[in-house]
């Protein structure tokens, strides 16, 4: 029988230190709900908008145990994301895998085929209709808490495409909400803003980490060509 600790504080400060994932999503942990390990793998309720996400990492059969236990432990519905290799190990417990996501990250500083910047406050309004038309599901839009500031891309004076700085912990910038806008896709606009943005978080926080949709192919292939390491593959699977 799987018996999960309690990580304290200092424990799951360490665990963080040796995964930039783990990193991140404690930062923005449901601090009412403790974080579990098992083995090498660490369990944290995350919070996902407003409601908290249960993540596991860590090797895939040590990762399947916690999740198992923490599932059981807590039986209404949520959401899990764990390693995409535990997913087949939960068995009747999750058996629906609903979709998947990466988490990327690098430390090398990509090259930038045409500058960028950060744009003012001023610009939020050319900020939130580009991500209307380019991407109106994108999960922090203008104003969100997380956003600290954003990264633009202009030609000829119009905003093409865009990225948010949502960097929550020190040592790792994120990106997120990368988009162009719809006449400027296949141009290599989306590509310019993100190497652009990810080398300026790589001089400040020394890292720098995102996540993408597993269906993406075109994202997926732009952070690859980037360099961003492709080892945190995850599936989401229904637990109620």
């Amino acid at each position: 029988m799987t018996v999960p600790s309690i990580l304290d504080a200092a424990d799951l400060a360490a665990a963080a230190e040796r995964d930039l994932l783990l990193r991140q999503l404690a930062a923005r942990r449901a601090t009412d709900l403790p974080a579990h390990g098992y083995g090498a793998a660490v369990g944290v309720f995350h919070l996902f908008g407003d409601e908290p996400e249960l993540v596991v990492t860590g090797p895939a059969e040590d990762a399947a145990a916690l999740a198992r236990a923490l599932i059981r432990a807590r039986p209404d519905d949520c959401w899990l994301s764990l390693p995409r290799g535990s997913a087949p190990l939960l068995g009747d417990v999750a058996p629906h895998e609903r979709a998947g996501w990466a988490f990327r990250w690098t430390i090398e500083p990509p090259v930038v085929p045409e500058p960028a910047a950060w744009l003012p406050g001023s610009a939020e309004g050319e900020v939130r209709d580009l991500l209307a038309g380019g991407f109106p599901d994108a999960a922090l839009p203008v104003g969100h808490p997380d956003v600290r500031r954003w990264a633009g891309l202009r030609r000829d004076g119009r905003l093409v495409a865009v990225a948010a700085d949502a960097t929550i912990v020190g040592g790792l910038g994120f990106l997120a909400s990368i988009a162009t806008a719809p006449d400027a896709r296949g141009t290599g606009a989306g590509t310019a803003v993100t190497a652009w943005a990810t080398a300026a978080l790589l001089g400040d926080e020394g890292a720098c980490g995102l996540w993408h949709m597993s269906d993406n192919a075109v994202a997926a292939a732009v952070y690859t060509r980037l360099g961003y390491r492709d080892d945190h593959p995850m599936a989401v699977v229904g637990t109620g």
